[in-house]
């Protein structure tokens, strides 16, 4: 059992909490993991537990490196699984992190295909001021081919 000495904010990134036990430095948390936890200064906590938080931690983080890097441009499973063990991620929470974005569609390898390689190619690569009714255009399902 390890006993929290302090839960402070990062500096950088205020989302993010450092865990501080006895020892010092223990861990960093998001703040969700802190607050379904309850975790409070002066609480006792298992090494086991510990795990478990850091574990659902990483692959919370793993999902929102995925969703930036997706948001970006159209990426395949291979691309992303590559983006996340760039970052340091472990393997299974890449796993459990492609898994979310494939069941939310945020990934497709057929449509990738079709988009020029190489090339950086947006979905649709004009900008919206040059086709003020776009919305609707993707809305019915019209090809923007230039």
């Amino acid at each position: 059992m390890r006993e929290i000495r302090e839960i402070a904010p990062q500096k950088r990134n205020k989302n993010r909490y450092n865990i501080s036990d006895e020892d010092g430095f223990l861990t960093s948390l998001s703040v969700e993991t802190v607050l379904r936890y309850h975790l409070k200064e002066g609480m006792q906590i298992s090494d086991e537990l510990l795990e478990e938080m850091k574990r659902e931690d990483t692959v919370k983080y793993a999902k929102e490196i995925g969703v930036a890097y997706v948001a970006y441009a159209p990426r395949t499973r291979r691309q992303l699984e590559q983006h996340l063990a760039q970052k340091g991620i472990d393997a299974q929470s890449i796993v459990q992190a492609v898994e979310t974005l494939e069941r939310y569609s945020y990934l497709d390898d057929a449509l990738h295909e079709l988009l020029p390689h190489g090339s950086g190619a947006q979905l649709f690569p004009i900008a919206a001021h040059e086709f003020p009714h776009i919305g609707r255009v993707i809305q019915i399902g019209v090809s923007l081919q230039r």
